[in-house]
């Protein structure tokens, strides 16, 4: 996956939050995925309607990071939510 990639998150997905831990739920699958904080902000920038890339570029404001470090993390977990059918591709 590249983080230009057009996605969109699949119908029937709950998010429940406690704290800071995130969990997704696939209700039809029963599939649960945990995120860690940091990815847990990049599910919330893409349910603010953010693409993957727009995503990408606000966290890169906000952490301390190098770009290339966060451009494989974050494309190793969109293919990972795509996989567990989280995500779909459009």
């Amino acid at each position: 996956m590249k983080l230009s990639d057009k996605i969109e998150i699949s119908a029937g997905v709950a998010v429940r939050q406690i704290g800071e831990e995130m969990t997704l739920v696939d209700i039809g699958q029963g599939t649960r995925f945990g995120l860690s904080p940091v990815a847990a902000h990049f599910w919330q920038l893409l349910e603010c309607g953010s693409t993957p890339a727009e995503a990408r570029d606000a966290m890169l404001t906000e952490y301390d990071v190098e770009p290339a470090e966060l451009d494989r993390d974050l494309e190793s977990l969109l293919s990972e939510l795509v996989a567990k059918g989280l995500l779909k591709l459009i």
